[in-house]
């Protein structure tokens, strides 16, 4: 994230595109829920739990926005330094810890959904190697390109066996989501970066989005052509 010394038009575009990512993170959490309370399927509640924690880190990366600002705004930046920087690293570890948890979720989905102690032993052993790292940003973008890699080639092979428009929409989500991380990291070397990064989040999204409602459109024409026929 960018830190400022002071508070610029570049500042609040980047955290309005932070709130984008939030909005759209949360419309993707409640729609997969409502589609898994229709078809208990068990890939969408691990859907639905990865967007959950999608959206709660996406919230701890927009409220570590307006706890900096605020304090900058309203004491200095020497204040906002010494008096809220704690609060800060607290929310910031909560917003990586939660977005991980998302990509673990979807690693589940990939991984077959293996057994509930296998599920726990695998969440236990990320959380373990992450407070022991000493970078826990690095830490944090080489575990999402593993589970990312793993996703990413799921849903391909997917996609070449079933051919679904679904299916196409998920796998380029997917990527646009891993490439957004990866210009995140790539942001601590190149600064525009950064900007590719929030560009690609919100089209990542997006593209879930119109995965879901393509599942949606599919299921209801099912559902319509069962009722014709009966």
């Amino acid at each position: 994230m960018l830190i400022p010394r002071t508070i610029t038009y570049i500042n609040t575009i980047d955290t309005s595109l932070k709130l984008v990512a939030l909005i759209l993170t949360a419309i993707m959490f409640w729609k997969a829920y409502r589609m898994y309370k229709l078809y208990r399927e068990q890939s969408l509640m691990y859907f639905t739990i990865a967007f959950f924690f999608f959206t709660v880190g996406n919230f701890f990366s927009f409220i570590i926005d307006v706890f900096i600002y605020t304090g900058i705004m309203t004491k200095g930046m020497l204040f906002e330094i010494f008096n809220l920087h704690p609060v800060v690293v607290l929310f910031l570890a909560i917003r990586l810890g939660s977005l991980l948890l998302g990509f673990l979720y979807l690693f589940f989905i990939a991984l077959g959904f293996p057994k509930r102690n296998v599920q726990v032993a695998i969440v236990l052993l990320t959380i373990i190697a992450g407070i022991t790292a000493d970078i826990k940003a690095l830490f944090f973008h080489l575990s999402v390109t593993v589970f990312t890699a793993f996703v990413l080639y799921d849903l391909y092979l997917k996609y070449k066996h079933g051919r679904k428009r679904a299916q196409m929409l998920y796998f380029m989500g997917m990527a646009g989501l891993y490439l957004a991380y990866a210009s995140y990291a790539l942001f601590l070397f190149f600064a525009p970066f950064y900007w590719i990064g929030h560009g690609l989040e919100i089209l990542s999204y997006l593209f879930f989005i119109a995965a879901l409602y393509a599942v949606i459109t599919k299921n209801e024409t099912k559902a319509r052509k069962t009722r014709n026929h009966t």
